[in-house]
């Protein structure tokens, strides 16, 4: 029989990870479940609530339906996100791997889906689906497919899927290695860069898998600049300074030039070199300075765009209606922005965003 490992990493998120608990302890099927949660230390209610559920699986008075559950969980202080997830993989006992956020939650019957789907197919390494996005009310918001045949060279821009909805076979990890600890934002994007140039096979299914809060305040949510750096320099890594690379260091060439009065030329190789030699010391603090590399993105993300496709515009407005509460925010439309723009999507529609400027002020922004 099968079993299938979960790790879920949590920091105060008292008030969600019931939600994950019992999305993964009520799903159906003939297998097993071992599931770790390694938690930072937190402060709030969140041991009290890990350790309810470790006493009913205990006990065995939690409702199963599954063949049985091996519940366990360390709280502790780590290095971040990734560190975190690396000691929870360190821990499981499954043949198949999913890694839960403690604030999202599983769908309904996806364990067996994804089950399924490694049984007939055995030469998969990964199993992957579609995604919810709800806001942190479990209020829907939208939907992530998911792109099929995935590819390397998808990663070109961002994340053609999100990582709560791909499970992955336990071997992979001894042929790739774990998450770079080095990333404390971007370490999952750097993970499906590495497994796929290493020969990682993802098959997808058009299913439901999970539901992803998008949160304001999450690391994820594209809040902070440093996690647009990060994903940046995974890119670099991997891609080098080809098509969107180039691109995106001109975003940081376009405002360091306007801060420091240099050539765009000058400051676009010093930021290359910057890279190259992992120098530290490339770095505007401050939020007006924050806040100035938020708007220049969206300035020259508009301004960078290309030919129109076909379709763009039906794509961009329902975007606009899913999205539509985010106009009506003070700096936080910046932040979601910013991780929308980081969608394939996203870079059509504003094309169509540089022709309605006026209706969003844009034209108003200083960058």
């Amino acid at each position: 029989m099968h079993k299938i490992s979960i790790v879920t990493i949590s920091y105060n998120h008292g008030r969600f990870i019931e939600d994950a608990i019992n999305s993964v302890l009520s799903q159906e099927g003939k297998f097993f479940i071992d599931y770790v949660i390694v938690d930072g230390g937190s402060s709030d209610n969140t041991l009290t609530i890990l350790q309810k559920y470790a006493t009913y699986i205990k006990n065995q008075t939690y409702p199963l339906k599954c063949l049985g559950c091996n519940f366990r969980y360390i709280s502790e202080p780590d290095k971040g996100p990734s560190n975190a997830l690396n000691k929870g993989l360190k821990m499981i006992e499954g043949d198949y791997v999913g890694i839960l956020n403690s604030d999202d939650f599983y769908y309904k019957g996806c364990f067996k889906k994804i089950l399924d789907a490694f049984e007939s197919y055995p030469d998969v390494d990964a199993v992957y689906g579609k995604t919810i996005f709800v806001d942190e009310m479990k209020n829907f918001m939208g939907i992530h497919k998911g792109k099929k045949d995935l590819k390397f060279e998808d990663f070109h821009l961002g994340d053609p899927i999100t990582q709560p909805s791909v499970f992955i076979k336990k071997s992979v990890f001894n042929r790739v290695g774990l998450f770079d600890e080095n990333f404390k934002f971007s370490y999952d994007h750097e993970f499906f860069i590495r497994s796929l140039k290493k020969g990682i096979k993802f098959f997808y299914i058009p299913e439901f898998v999970v539901f992803f809060r998008v949160r304001k305040d999450a690391l994820s949510s594209g809040r902070y600049m440093d996690a647009f750096v990060e994903t940046l320099t995974v890119q670099l890594k991997y891609f080098g300074f080809d098509r969107w690379i180039i691109y995106n260091l001109g975003l940081f060439s376009y405002i360091y030039a306007k801060k420091t009065e240099k050539s765009f030329d000058e400051c676009f190789f010093e930021i290359k070199n910057s890279f190259n030699d992992k120098n530290p010391n490339f770095r505007i603090y401050g939020e007006k300075e924050k806040k100035a590399r938020r708007l220049g993105y969206l300035k020259y993300s508009i301004y960078k765009i290309g030919k129109s496709e076909k379709g763009g515009i039906e794509k961009y407005l329902k975007k606009i209606i899913v999205y539509f509460n985010i106009l009506f925010l003070s700096d936080d439309n910046i932040h979601f922005l910013l991780f929308l723009l980081m969608t394939r999507t996203w870079l059509v529609g504003m094309r169509i965003y540089s022709k309605v400027k006026n209706l969003f002020k844009l034209n108003n922004l200083r960058g």
